[in-house]
């Protein structure tokens, strides 16, 4: 491991993490250790750290209280914010509704609502927020798939307070003082204010399903270990809050950046954008997308991966560790934080050629074990997955079968390190119906 930056330069960790430990890699590898005072913090941009700490050893590390004790304290007690054996007790218990088949079946869905969504932006006069457009579109089709519940009407306010409340916990997360100086500027009370909107939707939410639930939902597992419908119950309406916080938080806001940087990628190379239309028009034609074509656009399908690569949403995993422990030369304490940068990671000249360039070709053979991994690692792997990759894929798909785009956006265009890894400014797009009904351009 070599030496890290100075102090007063490593004190820019806190203001862009991902991009602070990408932008040092040349300087000091792919592990160095941050030189601030009384706490070590190691930036992670390395496969086999990686390897150790998520899932060889992934017993001595926990999730760390520099970004999960907030994410706690704001949202209470949640599969996203559980350790120990409460964590494993209700991953297993969700996993139930987050198979491969069940997400296949939630695909007529997201298509339906896709439609709906792409038709109003076209409508429009003025650009859209590209990023907020499709976070109000995903809450609406996790609302659906997952909670069993339809409320057009209420989609933009909970994508609101979705981001609002993700900038919150990144805020408090920062600096040690801040959750207290929160009471100062507003922050704790409008995340109260929002905990308490998503409290009356909950009720709403759960007396929908006990009058007819969604088989195979997650409102429904929740339910069936839930005080509502079970003597001994381990779960009750405060718990079901929380989930439906942390799946609507993480199932948003993640895969809405994520296709924001699809589409600014495809913006700045338009050479790749007609690529990926002519796979759509070879594949689809004007026929009706369906979810089987969310397997059958290979082209389209590297082009995600390109980007997930490039800009991964969630960028960070932070852990720190519980008891002694050997990584190569590096003798860790226990309280020590790993703060693994899949950024970094991505776009590390070691294990990457041109790590910098969007070229999805590349997707065409696996790359090296754990140096890719968008949707995390190990046993903390996001549960979404199965449902997050074709989602994408369709929207792709059923975009560009109808519609073209126009962004307007100063250059350069940065990202931020925060709860998930989003641009420095909006991404404002314009939405065109193509005007040839034979043709995608």
């Amino acid at each position: 491991m070599n030496n890290g930056p100075s102090i007063l330069k490593s004190f820019k960790f806190v203001s862009n993490t991902s991009v602070f430990i990408e932008e040092n890699l040349c300087h000091y590898g792919g592990i160095f250790k941050l030189s601030i005072p009384f706490h070590s913090i190691y930036a992670i941009a390395n496969p086999d750290v990686l390897q150790h700490v998520l899932v060889r050893n992934e017993s001595n590390y926990i999730k760390s209280k520099i970004y999960w004790a907030q994410l706690r304290a704001v949202v209470g007690d949640a599969l996203g914010t559980y350790e120990g054996e409460d964590w494993v007790w209700m991953k297993k218990l969700q996993m139930k509704s987050y198979t491969k088949e069940q997400a296949q079946g939630n695909l007529d869905e997201v298509i339906r609502s896709n439609d709906i969504h792409f038709s109003e932006w076209n409508t429009l006069e003025k650009p859209v927020d590209l990023i907020h457009a499709f976070s109000k579109l995903n809450v609406a089709i996790l609302l659906k798939v997952l909670f069993g519940f339809e409320q057009s009407g209420l989609c933009e306010r909970i994508a609101q307070y979705i981001a609002e409340g993700e900038e919150t916990i990144s805020w408090r997360s920062t600096f040690p003082w801040r959750p207290y100086t929160g009471w100062l500027n507003g922050r704790n009370q409008r995340y109260k204010k929002s905990i308490q909107y998503i409290g009356k939707l909950t009720d709403e939410i759960i007396e929908n399903n006990l009058r007819e639930t969604k088989v195979g939902s997650l409102i429904e597992t929740l339910l069936s270990e839930s005080d509502f419908t079970k003597e001994k119950a381990r779960i009750d309406r405060d718990i079901i809050r929380n989930e439906l916080i942390i799946h609507l938080g993480a199932g948003t806001e993640t895969a809405a950046v994520g296709m924001g940087w699809v589409f600014y990628l495809l913006h700045k190379h338009p050479q790749i954008k007609k690529q990926l239309e002519d796979e759509i028009r070879e594949i689809v034609g004007n026929d009706p997308v369906r979810p089987e074509h969310a397997y059958q656009l290979p082209f389209t399908d590297l082009v995600l991966k390109e980007a997930l690569r490039l800009y991964p949403p969630s960028h960070g995993l932070v852990r720190d560790a519980v008891e002694k422990d050997q990584i190569g030369n590096l003798e860790v304490k226990p309280g020590d934080t790993f703060f693994i940068s899949s950024y970094a990671l991505h776009r590390n000249p070691e294990f990457w050629d041109r790590p910098n360039d969007f070229i999805p070709e590349r997707f065409a053979n696996e790359p090296q074990k754990y140096t890719y991994v968008p949707f995390g690692a190990g046993k903390h792997t996001c549960i979404g997955r199965y449902l997050a990759r074709p989602m994408m894929i369709l929207a792709l798909a059923q975009f560009f079968q109808k519609y073209d785009f126009e962004m307007s956006v100063s250059e350069p265009v940065i990202p931020v390190s925060m709860a998930t890894l989003k641009p420095n400014q909006p991404l404002y797009t314009r939405v065109v119906k193509r005007v040839r009904k034979n043709e995608i351009h």
